[in-house]
């Protein structure tokens, strides 16, 4: 039986240091949806080089059909939410621009879900939740 290191990271995938063939698991919950189109590109190609061949990558990306989406890409939202009301960059993605984003990988499950936030406002959001691998 092969033991393995679990090392968790906060990181920004812009200025990490990607090892080829290295990691067994990437996790993103909504952190590269918060990022320019072209970062996001950027970083799912380097993930999809630090994968090992069975190493997976899962990724939860904002859905088109939510409360805050803005039909923009590369936009600030959630204005009224954030400090300042400045928002944050977010992009919000229909499924087909979720399969071309991740067309350099197999996508082993694509799920879209929705949720309804009660309190302390009532509101909705979707997001697509992406368990993927590099294609070999």
């Amino acid at each position: 039986k092969k033991k393995k290191n679990i090392f968790l990271k906060k990181i920004d995938f812009n200025k990490f240091k990607y090892k080829k063939n290295y990691y067994d698991l990437i996790l993103d919950k909504t952190s590269l949806t918060h990022n320019k189109i072209s970062d996001i590109k950027k970083t799912l190609k380097k993930i999809n080089y630090s994968l090992t061949d069975n190493g997976l990558f899962f990724s939860v990306m904002s859905n088109k059909y939510a409360s805050f989406d803005t039909s923009k890409k590369d936009k600030r939202a959630f204005k009224f939410v954030t400090p300042g009301k400045k928002g944050l960059l977010t992009n919000f993605f229909s499924k087909s621009e979720i399969i071309q984003l991740f067309k350099d990988f197999v996508i082993l499950e694509l799920k879209e879900e929705l949720h309804i936030i009660h309190k302390p406002m009532k509101t909705k959001f979707s997001s697509w939740n992406i368990i993927c691998k590099k294609i070999l």
